[in-house]
């Protein structure tokens, strides 16, 4: 069976150093590696999947996040757990997050083609 290749990222020192530099929304956006990234700071947590909304398009990271930790789309309210990415018919992909002595890092799916 294939295995999945991960890239690992350094975001900061630590996530407390992340999570300090988000807005007041909870929601940060980042492109790494050409890939728009809307990471999550929900009860103490750090979540991360795609930024663009599966049903048109919009940036997920200009919504807004509800107490329930659904990452709300701004243009149709379509909501999507900040945990696994599940919607309402629709789904954004997830990225794992990780903290280290070297640092708090998100993992990036490497393409096949990449070595």
């Amino acid at each position: 069976m294939f295995k999945k290749r991960v890239k690992w990222i350094r975001l900061a020192q630590s996530k407390n150093d992340f999570a300090a530099s988000f807005p007041p929304s909870g929601l940060k956006k980042m492109v790494i590696d050409q890939k728009g990234i809307c990471f999550v700071n929900h009860q103490n947590q750090i979540y991360a999947l795609t930024d663009r909304c599966p049903h048109q398009g919009a940036s997920l990271s200009e919504g807004s996040c509800t107490s329930d930790g659904f990452v709300v789309c701004p243009w149709h309210r379509y909501g999507y757990d900040c945990k696994n990415g599940r919607g309402p018919g629709y789904f954004v992909n997830t990225f794992g997050m990780k903290e280290s002595e070297e640092g708090f890092f998100v993992g990036i799916e490497k393409g096949w083609l990449e070595f």
